[in-house]
């Protein structure tokens, strides 16, 4: 299986995805968008949830390794913070921009795939507030000397 093919199967399900919501994207169009047969989408991916999945993990992955990595350019707590902070803030502005029938459609069947990166993303303040602690108990240290 070709990965070329899984490349634009995703890339196309992502612009049907957007554009038609779930509901009214089916796996023809996604196959003709990706210039492939049908059948061939069914090699790569088991029913068409199975490819939202394969989706919304390509793009949460994208974006969570951006995140990760702005954070860690941020130079002082405060900044990795702000820096996170932004990104959220810029994520779910993108969200909201999207129609709430598509939005409201793609929760029960992307629930499940947004599971492992929440913890992830989680992950990430929580790590800054424990850089920002240590640090201040390094101040507080060489002050009291």
């Amino acid at each position: 299986m070709s990965s070329e093919h899984r490349t634009a199967i995703l890339d196309a399900a992502t612009d049907s995805f957007s554009r038609l919501g779930f509901k009214k994207t089916s796996i023809e169009d996604i196959a003709k968008r990706a210039g492939i047969g049908k059948g061939t989408v069914y090699l790569h991916f088991e029913s068409k949830e199975a490819l939202l999945g394969a989706v919304i993990d390509r793009n949460r992955g994208e974006a969570l390794v951006h995140l990760e990595a702005a954070v860690r350019r941020a130079a002082t707590p405060e900044a990795k913070l702000r820096t996170f902070i932004e990104a959220q803030l810029t994520r779910v502005t993108r969200t909201l921009s999207l129609p709430e029938t598509t939005m409201l459609e793609f929760i029960p069947v992307a629930e499940p795939f947004l599971r492992e990166d929440r913890a992830r993303e989680l992950a990430l303040p929580e790590s800054i507030l424990g850089l920002a602690h240590r640090r201040s108990v390094a101040l507080l240290l060489r002050s009291s000397r």
